[in-house]
């Protein structure tokens, strides 16, 4: 999730993980696995949008940022560099 080198974002992301708890986050990846696909609904909205992608998220590729900005009408994709997954 994060750079090696990073050690004080590892730490603020597991103290996150055991806030959420190994319970929460079963659940959170269940729902993800589940969940109604939304991006063929995103041309009706009509606000501007920015969609922000680390470039270096090991979990999501930015293709997935680009083609969801892409589906939205009035939206920007910016990538965040020396950036991973938790911005």
């Amino acid at each position: 999730m994060v750079r090696k080198e990073a050690t004080a974002e590892a730490a603020t992301f597991k103290q996150m993980a055991e806030r959420v708890g190994g319970a929460g986050g079963a659940a959170q990846a269940r729902a993800m696995g589940v969940r109604q696909e939304a991006t063929s609904r995103f041309g009706v909205l009509t606000m501007p949008a920015l969609i922000l992608w680390g470039a270096q998220d090991a979990l999501v590729p930015m293709e997935i940022g680009r083609a969801m900005a892409a589906a939205l009408p009035h939206a920007q994709f910016a990538v965040l560099e020396n950036c991973g997954h938790l911005p």
